[in-house]
């Protein structure tokens, strides 16, 4: 098994990110979220605590939660992943698990395979299709496009290999003339379609002046009135811009951000959130300093520095601690021998296997480090509602693309635009998405809860 398969396998239900597909046949579910409950303590106090618990979260739901295991009396913890099915509407579905306890680390507890029965987890190589139609291929530059047939001759241009080719020049074509495009037997590439070709797909829209309501305050508010077609249009290559997929310049620059997922499934970045926090009023920024603190040391520090900074900011780095793990991190250390009690009180936040190739003591203890400076973090309620905040007076729309089935063919509905963004749920500091025992892959990840 190869180092990334078996990654991807360890980490189960509980790493899994939004978007991810499961397959049953011709059907299919997207994974959206997992939350432990309960969620401030290890393990409710009874069986009877947890069953009434059950109750009221379906309750909620409105539907039942369909269970993995069966729980006996010791099983005094539970996980509900909700999933998404795109071929009706996006209508929830909801799998849940029974643990004894809930831990602070609870990666690879609920594996892959523990699913209903009939369902199996899609694996990276059959998602190439879903890869190739976003917009790192089909644009696959920073430039910025004046209009829509720029558009398409590039999408026409980059697209070539692709099988579906066709499917998205035509969709593009529909879209320049006023009409929701249909994708001729493409039904079972519609959730690649709305949620990476979209990317593409909404921006042209907004250009020809399919999109009313809301979209049309954002560009009253934010562009002057000048229209959409009056503007030009790039879409960010780098990951500094996560949140936005798309963004249009005005005639006077003024940049408006598009968000073509609506946010669904969407992460934050630091610069996203820094940027709201640049143009808020000042009184916002005074009601929220500790995220604004966080934030910029976030922003501002490399990412071998920010957790030892923000360590720094929560109180909790021992005297000599960073200059150990930088020490094993430079010397290549791989092992746990004779680290000091400090490095090995970060164990609270799991243990780092030592057979992952790459293996570096001083990046293990790091990851564990930044584990337990976004913990902290998240555990204080005002970090994530200064971060909703700023992010939902941002110069945001949040673009949804509804899309449905007509026999074998995909089609888009419509698309509907959300002004000023109504960002929901809670923004956590991700602290495991880019630290790794054997590297740093970039920066602190936030994302939405």
């Amino acid at each position: 098994m190869r180092a990334k398969e078996f990654l991807t396998e360890s980490k189960g239900i509980m790493g899994r990110i939004p978007g991810d597909k499961f397959t049953k046949g011709d059907d299919i579910l997207e994974f959206n979220n997992v939350i432990v409950f309960p969620e401030q303590e290890s393990q409710f106090p009874t069986p009877e605590d947890r069953d009434a618990f059950i109750k009221a979260v379906e309750k909620k739901y409105k539907t039942k939660i369909v269970w993995t295991n069966a729980p006996n009396k010791g099983s005094l913890a539970f996980a509900v992943a909700t999933l998404t099915d795109p071929l009706h509407d996006d209508k929830p579905v909801y799998w849940g698990r029974y643990f004894k306890q809930k831990t602070v680390d609870m990666m690879g507890n609920w594996k892959n395979q523990e699913i209903p029965a009939g369902w199996k987890l899609q694996k990276s190589g059959a998602l190439k299709l879903d890869v190739g139609i976003d917009p790192q291929h089909l644009i696959a530059t920073d430039a910025k496009f004046r209009n829509i047939t720029q558009i398409i001759a590039t999408v026409d241009k980059n697209s070539l290999e692709n099988p579906m080719h066709e499917s998205l020049v035509g969709g593009l074509e529909q879209i320049k003339n006023k009409q929701n495009p249909v994708f001729k037997d493409q039904l079972k590439n519609l959730p690649a379609l709305r949620d990476y070709f979209g990317e593409i797909m909404g921006p042209c829209a907004l250009m020809s002046g399919m999109v009313g309501g809301q979209a049309q305050d954002a560009n009253k508010e934010l562009l002057n009135g000048k229209g959409w077609a009056a503007c030009q249009v790039y879409w960010p290559q780098s990951m500094n811009h996560n949140l936005v997929d798309s963004v249009f310049i005005g005639p006077n620059g003024e940049e408006v951000g598009i968000s073509s997922k609506g946010g669904k499934g969407a992460r934050a970045s630091a610069k996203n959130i820094v940027d709201a926090i640049n143009k808020a009023p000042d009184e916002l920024k005074s009601e929220y300093p500790y995220t604004v603190d966080v934030l910029k040391i976030v922003q501002n520090n490399s990412a071998l520095d920010a957790p030892f900074r923000l360590a720094e900011l929560l109180e909790i780095l021992p005297e000599n601690l960073e200059k150990e793990i930088q020490s094993y991190i430079k010397a290549g250390k791989t092992d746990y021998n004779r680290i000091s009690e400090d490095a090995k009180e970060l164990f609270d936040y799991g243990t780092p296997r030592r057979d992952i190739p790459g293996f570096n003591t001083g990046y293990a203890l790091l990851a564990l480090l930044a584990k337990k400076v976004s913990s902290i973090v998240n555990d204080n309620p005002t970090f994530s509602e200064g971060a909703i905040a700023f992010l939902n007076q941002s110069s945001i729309v949040q673009l949804y693309c509804r899309m449905g089935k007509n026999g074998n063919d995909a089609r888009v509905n419509g698309w509907d635009a959300v002004y000023p963004p109504n960002f929901q749920g809670r923004v956590v500091l991700d602290g495991s998405k880019n630290y790794y025992s054997s590297r740093i892959g970039g920066k602190f990840a936030f994302g939405f809860d």
